[in-house]
């Protein structure tokens, strides 16, 4: 695909992502830019839209929302930091339900081999978990169009179980604009210092969180007041759910198909479990149920947290719990896995399946070939 060829797709998904957008809010439907685009260049993607996001168009969308979700961060951050490490706890529980509830559907409902359910349980954190589950039998393919389907579904039925949970988080954000060209100068120039900070410093989800801590702290000593504008978070929300939808772009209707109903009852599986463990960390600590939806929900870091600022649920909270839970699934699960699928876990099938398989290959019809899944019963 030449340069200019890509260039119009990509506008053309964005102006898709935009209509979706619109669309969604016209409606009413909480997170509507992100939900609305994503659901419609999703559509778009499995009918043969395709178009590759620049690195720098993909970071800067990351700068803006980063900046942005710290416009709600005052000095009344600090009295909330006492909520957090009873409910970190009752996280470090809830994503142990999570995997287990999910591997358990996967290899004993779904019939997946071991290697493919454990990967296609983890919560989140899904480079991390390619990246681990290439170095094992798992098939690549259908643990990444799993793990695509949880976070398509989530940012799809968690605004709604929020709003119904807290009618108020259905509304716009409160916080208003930030006044000022200078302010808002100051404000993108301070993330993108930050941004650059926490890339260099390998933070996962760096560019996000570092753009999202450095404007926090101007709020935080009051040097500036407001959210970005929404000139600029309304771009910003559709192009994140142009990207989350352009995953589906390659992916076979048979690779769909085959994976969808697996797919549905891992992420019910896996989001009844967080569920449960935010109803009863709220009973105890009596933490809003709203803000631990979201921070017990096994999605990825940086669509969670952005998900939370579009609906006004403390996007500080929800950082720190899907970060620890990040940090924590990078540390442990290799030895998870090993726990799981014994000391042999690590030695590949030949050939290796590819992350590219999971574009454009659909399953082979011959269960013994290379990389089909096994659907023996499990022992």
């Amino acid at each position: 695909m030449t340069a200019s060829g890509n260039a119009l797709r990509l506008a053309v998904v964005f102006a898709l992502g935009a209509a979706g957008g619109a669309v969604f809010a016209a409606v009413g439907l909480p997170a509507a830019f992100l939900s609305g685009s994503m659901v419609v260049v999703a559509a778009a993607a499995l009918l043969g839209l395709d178009a590759k996001v620049p690195v720098r168009l993909r970071d800067g969308i990351y700068v803006l929302l980063g900046v942005s979700m710290a416009g709600g961060i005052d000095r009344d951050l600090l009295a909330r930091l006492g909520e957090w490490p009873p409910s970190l706890a009752g996280l470090a529980v809830s994503v142990i339900a999570m995997i287990a509830g999910s591997y358990l559907y996967l290899r004993r409902v779904a019939g997946w081999d071991a290697p493919s359910a454990f990967f296609g349980s983890i919560p989140g954190a899904l480079s991390m978990t390619l990246a681990t589950a290439e170095a094992s039998r798992a098939d690549i393919r259908r643990v990444a169009l799993s793990q695509t389907l949880r976070l398509f579904m989530l940012v799809g039925v968690l605004p709604l179980v929020v709003t119904a949970v807290d009618p108020a988080a259905s509304a716009p954000p409160p916080t208003p604009a930030v006044e000022g060209i200078g302010s808002l100068a100051l404000l993108l120039a301070t993330g993108l210092a930050g941004a650059a900070a926490g890339h260099f410093a390998r933070v996962p989800a760096g560019i996000l969180l570092g753009a999202f801590v450095a404007s926090g702290l101007l709020h935080g000593f009051g040097v500036v007041g407001g959210a970005l504008p929404p000139a600029l978070l309304v771009p910003a929300m559709v192009g994140l759910g142009a990207m989350l939808g352009l995953r589906f772009a390659g992916t076979s209707p048979r690779l769909l198909v085959a994976t969808l109903t697996a797919g549905i009852g891992a992420f019910l599986t896996a989001f009844a479990m967080a569920v449960a463990g935010a109803v009863a960390v709220s009973v105890l600590t009596g933490i809003d149920l709203s803000r631990l939806l979201i921070a017990y929900a096994p999605g990825g870091l940086e669509v969670m947290v952005i998900l939370a600022f579009a609906l006004d649920v403390d996007p500080a909270f929800v950082a720190a719990h899907h970060l620890a839970r990040f940090v924590a699934m990078t540390a442990l699960v290799p030895l998870l896995a090993r726990l799981v699928l014994g000391a042999g876990w690590a030695s590949p099938r030949e050939p290796v399946p590819r992350e590219s398989d999971f574009e454009n290959e659909v399953l082979p019809d011959d269960p013994d070939a290379a990389g089909a899944v096994d659907t023996s019963s499990p022992p």
